[in-house]
Order: structure tokens, then sequence, then C-alpha cells
């Protein structure tokens, strides 16, 4: 497990840091809330491919949630990509959202996948 701030090399690529704050939306339904989460990732060579990844509680119910970036009417852009580019050769920042219920309040930790290295995954802390 990556402690917030800090980065690990996952095959050739290194992930993180990773941060996460509470923000808000106006198509966020109520009852909810949106958890931002940003993950640096140097995509080594060959270049990282990956899923968007899950958000999770670290603590308490261990609830997970999927990228709510279609709900919140964001579609896809090259500067706030939501999974790995798979053709990248410099460093970029995930940028995904997550409606989460108001009592979801963190630590959370997020997964970073890719389909050629598993069963093995980042693990990252974020804690808003």
């Amino acid at each position: 497990m990556v402690q917030a701030g800090e980065s690990a090399a996952y095959g050739e690529a290194t992930i993180g840091p990773a941060t996460a704050e509470f923000t808000e939306h106006s198509l966020a339904p109520s009852g909810t809330r949106v958890v931002s989460v940003r993950v640096r990732v140097d995509p080594g060579d060959p270049a990282i491919q990956c899923f968007e990844p899950p958000l999770r509680e670290l603590e308490g119910l261990q609830r997970q949630w999927n990228s709510a970036s279609y709900e919140l009417d964001r579609s896809w852009d090259v500067e706030r990509p939501t999974s790995c580019i798979a053709d990248a050769t410099t460093p970029y920042t995930l940028d995904v959202d997550y409606l989460v219920p108001l009592d979801a309040s963190g630590p959370f930790v997020v997964d970073i996948e890719s389909g050629g290295l598993l069963p093995e995954f980042a693990r990252l802390v974020v804690a808003p």
C-alpha cells in the first residue's frame, strides 16, 4: 500500500503521489458528494495501460465506488484522463471523480490495475 504523498513502481511505470478532495458539483444527487482524486503517472517504457481506478473505503464499511465521470456529464478530456494513456511518453495526472454518500469520509484508497500486470496492482491511500 502506497501511503499518501508517496509514489511506487508498478511495472515500468511510477504511480503517485495521489491526492483527494471533496468538491461540489451541480449534478451530484441529493445525499451525495463528489470525491475528486488525482494520481500522478510516469508511464514508463512501454507506457502502462490501466483501467479507471475504483475508490474504496479503507476503514468502516469498506464500500467501493466506480468513476462517476459519466454521471457528472464529464466527457473524455486528454488533459484530464480518467484512465492510463496507452501512448503516453511523458508524465500526466489521472483525474477521476466519484459520487459517494455523505457519510463516506475516508480515508480511501484507489487501485491502479493494468491487465498485463494482474494480479498485482498499486493501491494508493488518499484522504480528502
